[in-house]
């Protein structure tokens, strides 16, 4: 049977994602994982461009990984934007990124807690404003699962209040949020990343902790 070609729509829709994946690399979105994380998706990506069918799983066995583990892992490279996925085909990485990663340095070493330069740029501008803010904090980590739990209507809502952040946390004395920011970078603008986005804004609105999110273009004023 000969192979359909792509309908223009499935290209563009290709570009769209390449543009968002470059942007993620280029604003080293790699150094928001722990060095644990980093080096499975290294062995992921080098043994996905040696093409020999290894699967991801089998990689993170090889790691002492359960595929729980690899499940949870997987998504949150693809929460920020280091690999695709294709339904019914699932976890890739394009051969255009593996090479970007290749250039990468072999260790990953301590750098900056921060996505991007806008994001570390909002940082400072939020610390001149506010006493107590926190970068890069887990949901859950001040958000009981119990209480929202009913808002977990679709198969990926747990897993994802389980492993998401929140960019900028704002605290009062005793540790307590009332006030939240996430930076609106390029990749933002990504359909699934805007239900995910939504998603996360129910949760805190559930809790009444307000949700502000800033363009790069607002930064100076947020």
């Amino acid at each position: 049977m000969r192979k359909l070609k792509p309908t223009k729509k499935q290209l563009l829709e290709r570009e769209e994602k390449m543009i968002i994946l470059r942007e993620s690399w280029k604003n080293g979105n790699y150094e928001r994982l722990n060095k644990i994380e980093f080096n499975y998706l290294k062995k992921v990506i080098t043994e996905y461009l040696k093409d020999n069918g290894k699967s991801a799983y089998s990689s993170g066995h090889e790691m002492g990984f359960n595929n729980s583990s690899c499940n949870i892992m997987f998504e949150k490279f693809y929460q920020f934007h280091l690999i695709d996925y294709v339904e019914g085909t699932g976890w890739f990485v394009p051969k255009e990124i593996g090479l970007l990663f290749e250039s990468l340095p072999e260790e990953n070493s301590v750098k900056s807690i921060f996505g991007s330069p806008k994001a570390e740029e909002l940082y400072r501008i939020l610390k001149a404003k506010y006493l107590f803010v926190f970068p890069e904090i887990p949901l859950c980590a001040f958000i009981n699962k119990d209480i929202i739990a009913h808002l977990f209507t679709e198969s990926w809502h747990e897993g994802y209040f389980l492993n998401c952040r929140i960019d900028f946390v704002i605290t009062n004395r005793e540790g307590v949020p009332y006030l939240a920011y996430e930076y609106q970078g390029g990749y933002h603008e990504n359909e699934e990343q805007i239900k995910k986005d939504n998603f996360k804004t129910i949760i805190l609105c559930e809790v009444k902790i307000p949700l502000k999110h800033i363009t790069s273009g607002e930064i100076k004023n947020a």
